[in-house]
């Protein structure tokens, strides 16, 4: 029998082998190392779980979830097989990433939404200070401007918009304006190139060139704010249907420039067409009243309720909320 100097213990829970080499008369002992059972990581279970709160907290969670899938991914790959999970941490970073996306997508039309309701709120503050000046008009002369003032023929020479300035932007423009020529004559050419802003709905795009160009169109024809039937004066007193119950000038989709006689003709034996108030703003225009106050007409409105709208003494009635 041999006996051992030096006693080995050999630990068989941990699995270690004991071999014996007897070729030389040594022994020689070889150890195994203990396989440890696989396990899933835990990175990739909340990269998982994040990924899927991403749809609703976004960001806050998105980006917290792509890089716990990341860093997962890394020790799944060094583990040599004893850690899983790959696919719940490739799970994670594709919804993390879908998550992400969303945010701009659910934000950009509320950013948009917003700033074009504050471009609209600016359009209707425009023509509540065009409003203003109209009445301040009406008090200095007795009468609103007529839609144009003409020459010596007859013939329009310039707009209603030139007329009421000095009621409304400072005299240094009006002052500069010359009456006795026609409004695009050489002679007024600075003056007309003064870009008069409350003239400008913000939410139309500015073309190059028409930066003096506006859409706010006084209402003409027969019947209406400016009646050339009439000798193109309206007093108060010829508003029969209320100031509040009747339109003196609206947005349209035709762009003039500011000083030019240009205006909205109201033909009664021609239908209104939706391509004449059709503009940057959705489903309607701007309107104003001759109270003072502002409304947004939508396109979907009855033609007889437009026309009843602009008719200063139609003696219709026409509730608000009905357009």
């Amino acid at each position: 029998m041999m006996i051992l100097a030096n006693p080995i213990a050999i630990d068989i829970e941990n699995s270690e082998t004991l071999n014996m080499a007897n070729s030389e008369g040594h022994l020689r002992v070889t150890s195994e190392p203990k396989i440890e059972p696989m396990h899933t990581s835990a990175m990739a279970i909340a990269s998982l779980v994040l990924g899927l709160l991403s749809f609703c907290l976004s960001l806050f969670t998105g980006i917290p979830a792509v890089i716990l899938g990341a860093l997962s991914l890394r020790a799944i790959n060094r583990s040599r097989g004893q850690v899983s999970g790959r696919g719940m941490a490739i799970a994670g970073i594709v919804t993390g990433s879908i998550g992400v996306l969303l945010l701009p997508a659910l934000i950009l039309p509320a950013v948009q939404g917003a700033r074009e309701a504050a471009r609209r709120a600016q359009c209707a503050n425009n023509l509540q200070q065009i409003a203003l000046a109209l009445m301040n008009y009406e008090s200095a002369n007795g009468c609103f401007p007529p839609a144009f003032s003409p020459d010596e023929n007859g013939k329009p020479r310039s707009s209603w918009r030139v007329a009421i300035l000095p009621f409304m932007d400072p005299s240094a423009t009006y002052n500069s304006y010359n009456f006795s020529v026609a409004w695009d004559h050489p002679m007024n050419s600075t003056t007309i190139h003064s870009r008069i802003y409350v003239y400008s709905c913000p939410s139309e795009p500015v073309e190059p060139g028409k930066e003096n160009f506006t859409n706010y169109l006084m209402v003409t024809g027969p019947g209406t704010f400016y009646d050339p039937e009439r000798g193109a004066i309206t007093a108060m007193s010829n508003i029969r249907d209320g100031l509040s119950s009747t339109i003196g000038v609206v947005e349209s989709s035709r762009k003039v420039h500011w000083a030019s006689p240009e205006d909205l003709v109201v033909d009664k034996k021609k239908p209104l067409s939706q391509a004449d108030f059709k503009n940057a703003h959705s489903g309607g225009f701007e309107a104003m009243f001759l109270d003072g106050s502002v409304r947004f007409i939508k396109l979907s409105t009855p033609e007889n309720r437009i026309r009843a709208l602009f008719s200063i003494a139609g003696d219709e009635q026409v509730p608000q909320g009905s357009y």
